[in-house]
């Protein structure tokens, strides 16, 4: 195992690079593996228009009693599917984020034993990517999001409808893909003299993390607003120190508060 000085360094390092590297691009995804950018559905095998179709048939059929009482029903099968996508429905979107902190978060999240990789897109990209609203899907496909007309279309990006604090926290975005059995291809960007996907060492994973919370407040809690990222946020911290390291850095307060109640647990 590394020294963890030096990993600490190194993941320094990393993240100042990484913050040059991220400049002027509006889209970015963070994996915590180097696997191909394909949505859900598109992972399954053996999945086909029409069991995409099934499951969402079936999907509007049954959630009514789970949706909120202040929450305005989608009104088309856009909305519809980008709420599924949410909840973790297989679809054809793949999410993405404006927000390249929130990207590399996702990078480091998972699979501590493998790099990840933050992959990003400009404006103008080789997929044909355009930026819309979900307010202007209907006119422009108006066939819906899963029989399209045009075999052809090219994907796009899309911001999804607000279901939850979770999608804003996360600058969340949606690709939609006009054939999600074929991996997203993403080329070098800015006249090829950088490329548009950078891998993230695995051995940084927990120190890079440890960083976008310490500077940013990028972490469980505010990405997933609520008590289980609050517990996420707690283990993050002691997994990216010893323990006597954590707790010497804890306010004193916090730390005299704690030694009280130990005291006064074991004098009883």
């Amino acid at each position: 195992m590394k020294d963890s000085e030096h990993v600490r360094k190194e993941a320094d390092k990393f993240f100042d690079n990484f913050l040059q590297w991220a400049k002027n691009a509006p889209h970015f995804r963070g994996q915590p593996t180097d696997a191909p950018l394909l949505p859900k559905i598109g992972r399954l095998k053996g999945s086909t228009i029409i069991m995409e179709e099934a499951l969402l048939e079936i999907f509007t059929n049954r959630v009514h009693p789970f949706l909120s009482e202040t929450y305005q029903k989608p009104s088309n099968l856009w909305e519809w599917l980008a709420l599924g996508q949410h909840h973790g429905l297989p679809t054809r979107f793949l999410d993405w984020t404006a927000n390249p902190l929130v990207a590399l978060f996702f990078a480091c999240n998972k699979d501590r034993k493998r790099d990840g990789i933050v992959v990003k897109l400009n404006h103008v990209s080789p997929v044909g990517l355009n930026t819309l609203r979900i307010n202007q899907l209907e006119k422009e496909f108006p066939s819906g999001p899963i029989r399209q007309s045009d075999e052809n279309a090219n994907s796009f990006i899309f911001e999804p409808p607000y279901f939850s604090k979770r999608i804003p926290a996360q600058a969340g975005q949606l690709m939609w893909f006009s054939k999600p059995q074929a991996p997203a291809q993403i080329m070098p960007c800015d006249n090829g003299t950088s490329s548009n996907k950078l891998i993230v060492p695995c051995h940084l994973k927990v120190n890079i993390q440890t960083l976008l919370l310490e500077r940013f407040m990028i972490g469980y809690t505010s990405l997933f607003p609520g008590m289980d990222g609050l517990c996420k946020d707690l283990e993050l911290q002691v997994e990216s120190s010893d323990a006597r390291r954590w707790l010497s850095e804890l306010p004193d307060y916090l730390r005299e508060e704690l030694l009280k109640n130990y005291v006064e647990r074991y004098e009883e």
